[in-house]
């Protein structure tokens, strides 16, 4: 028969699995009550989507589902996320987990106040180490000006900066807007750089002091990291500047909205939400919102690896600067000085172009070599026979095939790397012209 000491502590074992148990019965209770209020309050799609999230969260909690993530934040926060996603179709709504925002009540007691103050405190961050955005500003070879943002800063420091580099690429026949690390920041500094590249008239886009770049080619480089407000700038030019743009790369992130961050019933637990949606050039803001929640990410309409984006991207433009080059030169009838001018701008943007396009063919012969070195990693590398074939049918016979061979390997991808026996290389040599040295 149990003592009576043994019985009372196993009650006093099942109240505490039962008190621990309700505490996260409770916490989860009050990170999924934050999630939907700040859902149904400040979502931008929340007339159409608020209802669904909420089933799914209420159907998820009353199963129990959340119950074994109570004490694991971060998993709790990705278990939420792809469920508000799922139920909304959007990507930009995301659950975060933050161990280093203060739970002791200092920081991170209401709803509205730490978790966009620590984002706001990074980017500021960013933008002090950073340029306050602008990454570089520079004119390449051939004519071609090129601006690389890593972040908007707001527009009272981003307009003098904005004004200087537009000046430097003023007289450039192209134009490079790289944004592959194009992190977001301020919304209205990003209406103020589309501003420099339209004329003046599309309704809703600020003015501007310094030289505006217009009826000229422009591309803009991005990636998956190009997002917020770096990707609502790329929609607007899309919309604005018509076939005078181009978008070299990879696709954006798909957060292209303002986004507001509110804590999620815990202090190192938020819910970031698209609250807004400014409008884009020469349209209402519901119809910016659709278009965020139906088209993004935005596709990259020249598709290349974004580290290949700006080799494509000055080929490209050397290519326009060389045509424009041409053109001056056949027209020119002013001043020897005048002529022999234009002749050398013409040289350069010719000299420009080939290297670029030089540049690019290494790159994609690179890429290539790092392809077949994936594919021969899987054989022994370091004994035997290795067929490298053609599809033009020029075949190779390589003793021994390395990585090192491979990575300077500058042909197609489709070439075929396989190793062969010793006597299917005896059959091939009766009807190829080489041999096998022992």
């Amino acid at each position: 028969m149990p003592s009576s000491s043994s019985s009372s502590s196993d009650t006093t074992a099942r109240e505490s699995e039962q008190m621990q148990q309700e505490q996260h019965e409770q916490l989860l209770n009050s990170v999924v009550d934050a999630v939907k209020r700040r859902l149904c309050i400040n979502y931008v799609h929340k007339a159409t989507t608020a209802s669904k999230i909420t089933e799914a969260l209420d159907s998820a909690l009353a199963s129990g589902a959340y119950l074994p993530l109570a004490t694991n934040y971060a998993a709790l926060a990705n278990t939420l996320t792809a469920a508000i996603q799922a139920a909304a179709g959007d990507k930009q709504l995301r659950v975060l987990f933050d161990p280093k925002i203060s739970i002791d009540g200092t920081e991170g007691a209401t709803d509205e106040d730490a978790a966009d103050v620590h984002e706001k405190r990074a980017l500021a961050a960013h933008l002090d180490l950073h340029s306050d955005g602008i990454a570089n500003v520079d004119r390449l070879a051939g004519n071609v000006g090129y601006i690389a943002f890593s972040a908007f800063a707001e527009p009272s420091v981003f307009s003098p900066l904005l004004q200087a580099a537009f000046t430097l690429v003023a007289k450039t026949d192209a134009l490079i807007v790289d944004l592959r690390e194009g992190r977001g920041g301020s919304f209205s500094s990003a209406k103020l750089l589309l501003s420099y590249l339209v004329d003046g008239k599309e309704e809703g886009l600020p003015d501007v002091s310094g030289s505006r770049y217009l009826g000229k080619p422009v591309q803009i480089l991005t990636s998956k990291e190009t997002y917020s407000a770096c990707e609502y700038f790329v929609a607007g030019a899309l919309r604005a500047l018509g076939p005078r743009v181009t978008t070299v790369g990879g696709s954006t992130a798909g957060w292209g909205l303002p986004t507001r961050s509110f804590r999620a019933g815990h202090p190192q637990l938020r819910v970031v939400v698209p609250a807004s949606a400014p409008a884009l050039p020469g349209a209402a803001a519901d119809d910016a919102a659709a278009y965020f929640f139906s088209a993004s990410p935005i596709p990259a309409s020249t598709k290349v690896s974004p580290k290949s984006a700006l080799l494509k991207a000055t080929a490209v433009a050397t290519a326009h600067a060389l045509a424009a080059a041409r053109a001056a030169a056949s027209a020119s009838s002013s001043s020897a000085a005048a002529a022999a001018a234009t002749a050398h701008l013409l040289a350069e943007a010719d000299a420009a172009h080939e290297a670029s396009k030089a540049a690019l063919d290494r790159a994609a012969g690179a890429a290539t070599g790092g392809r077949l070195q994936q594919a021969a990693s899987k054989m022994d590398l370091e004994d035997g026979l290795h067929l490298l074939a053609r599809p033009d049918g020029v075949t190779y016979m390589l003793r021994t095939v390395t990585r090192e061979y491979l990575a300077g390997w500058r042909g197609p991808a489709e070439h075929a790397v396989r190793k062969i026996s010793k006597e299917e290389a005896q059959e091939l040599m009766k009807h190829c012209a080489f041999s096998v040295e022992e």
